[in-house]
């Protein structure tokens, strides 16, 4: 996807081993990938929500306010973070020589990745949903929740 392209570019090769790229370059492309997402996800899901890209402030340039720096954001964050484990010195002591070293390297890099992912992209997601006016769907919980907690004339 848009995380090679930009390593391609980066590095000024058409093949480029992702293994023994720097964590720097690696998060780099990984905003611009995520830029490339959000771009190209941002107008399918306004269309299939709304109904219509029109108008282009309410479905496009409001949701890229928060989109734009969520997914880049967090497509940087994801691929720096799993380039730098990945390659750590301590990582490899932890997981050792093996049949099952690659398989550990991955789990490992790949956790901590996605909980740094996690990290960066909540806040969005929040602000996102609010900005939007999304509601959680009524559910028999919500509404017992809603019942109990409302004042009783």
């Amino acid at each position: 996807g848009g995380h090679s392209v930009a390593l391609r570019r980066l590095e000024k090769v058409p093949d480029i081993d992702e293994e023994t790229t720097s964590a720097g370059r690696s998060a780099i492309a990984g905003l611009f990938g995520g830029a490339l997402y959000t771009l190209s996800a941002t107008p399918i899901v306004s269309y299939l929500r709304m109904g219509s890209l029109f108008p282009l402030t309410r479905t496009l340039l409001r949701p890229c306010m928060y989109t734009l720096p969520r997914d880049c954001g967090g497509f940087a964050a994801y691929f720096g973070t799993y380039t730098f484990t990945r390659s750590h010195p301590l990582l490899k002591t932890l997981v050792g020589e093996g049949v099952l070293q690659e398989l550990g390297t991955a789990l490992i890099s790949g956790s901590m990745a996605g909980v740094i992912t996690y990290l960066w992209r909540s806040p969005w997601d929040t602000m996102y949903k609010k900005a939007m006016g999304w509601r959680p769907p009524d559910t028999p919980l919500l509404s017992a929740e809603r019942f109990i907690t409302s004042p009783r004339g």
